[in-house]
């Protein structure tokens, strides 16, 4: 894998140096781009999406993008990792049935809802969400850009950046595939 900082390519020595590495240049210049877009409120919510054979690659493209992210957006990210792979990790997504706002929809409120987070409108917030085929229907409502309703309550996507890990024996959804800003190949 290569890495590559303002159009030079050079092999990864530090990551905090400013390299980033990506499995190729115009996939770190697409992803790039979203989160441009995603800092210019042009999209809501961001969705990368990460799939590939090699587990050790994937994780390797999400650690890379978090420390991206973290260089930009400082401590004002905030993260949540969700593994979707069975009918039950529903909760993981809506939360537990007695709980007025649980799961990830708590976590978009902590993120965009003034009143639950001091009153900031300037965080961010990024999801990483290990799915099949399974997870990718569970996540299905959350990547639309319209707020996500239950009956008792609603998430907006502002300011939230989805990347979805792809399972190796699994695959992408056309849902997922349709909705997705960039699917890059670890």
């Amino acid at each position: 894998m290569f890495c590559y900082s303002e159009g030079e390519e050079k092999l990864l020595d530090e990551p905090n140096k400013g390299l980033y590495i990506l499995p190729s240049k115009d996939s770190h210049f697409t992803f790039t781009t979203v989160v441009d877009m995603l800092l210019r409120a042009y999209i809501k919510p961001g969705i990368i999406v990460l799939k590939g054979d090699s587990s050790e690659k994937k994780l390797q493209c999400v650690e890379t993008i978090k420390v991206y992210l973290k260089n930009i957006f400082n401590d004002r990210l905030k993260e949540a990792e969700v593994t979707l792979k069975e009918e039950k990790d529903k909760s993981k997504v809506f939360g537990e049935p007695g709980e007025i706002l649980g799961g990830l929809f708590r976590f978009m409120d902590n993120v965009n809802n003034p009143n639950a987070c001091g009153g900031k409108v300037d965080l961010y917030g990024v999801v990483v969400s290990y799915v099949n085929e399974i997870g990718q229907f569970i996540l299905r409502e959350l990547i639309e850009s319209d707020p996500s309703k239950t009956h008792r309550q609603t998430a907006h996507k502002d300011r939230m950046l989805f990347i979805l890990v792809i399972d190796e024996n699994s695959q992408l959804t056309p849902q997922l595939h349709s909705r997705a800003h960039s699917i890059l190949e670890c």
